[in-house]
């Protein structure tokens, strides 16, 4: 009974720790012993989204080949890293200048819409050419 509370007291130090400032910069790569893995919890909410989309589209991805599948999560996690890497290299460089910190927020916002239209654009057209037009599945 007593090493339970000591646990649960452990975790609770743990998750309060993770909203510390000192905490903030660390990443899948760089963390030391004893901070919390961010990346952990974004794998696992990654896990979680893909099994989802997974769950819902079962029955279009049965009428896919293996390697069309595998062109398929590859297509959608290239499409993420190119995001993400417009984001940090590109958007933010680039509306850093802005001294007004709304202004620099709705510009980061506007810039990020027009990136995620553009990558989505392209990831269609790549997912179709791969599938042969059964994925992505029709709207509506």
């Amino acid at each position: 009974m007593f090493y339970g509370w000591r646990a649960a007291k452990t975790v609770l130090q743990y998750v309060i720790s993770a909203h510390d400032v000192r905490y903030s910069r660390c990443t899948y790569f760089n963390c030391k012993a004893g901070q919390p893995m961010y990346s952990f919890v974004l794998l696992l909410v990654l896990i979680a989204v893909l099994w989802y989309a997974y769950q819902k589209n079962k029955e279009t991805f049965k009428q896919l080949s293996i390697g069309q599948t595998a062109g398929v999560f590859v297509s959608y996690g290239a499409a993420v890293a190119i995001i993400v890497a417009v984001l940090y290299y590109v958007v933010q460089p680039i509306t850093e200048p802005i001294a007004n910190e709304l202004l620099k927020l709705a510009a980061r916002f506007g810039l990020l819409i027009i990136v995620l239209f553009v990558c989505m654009f392209f990831l269609e057209k790549v997912l179709k050419k791969i599938t042969n037009g059964v994925f992505p599945p029709k709207r509506g």
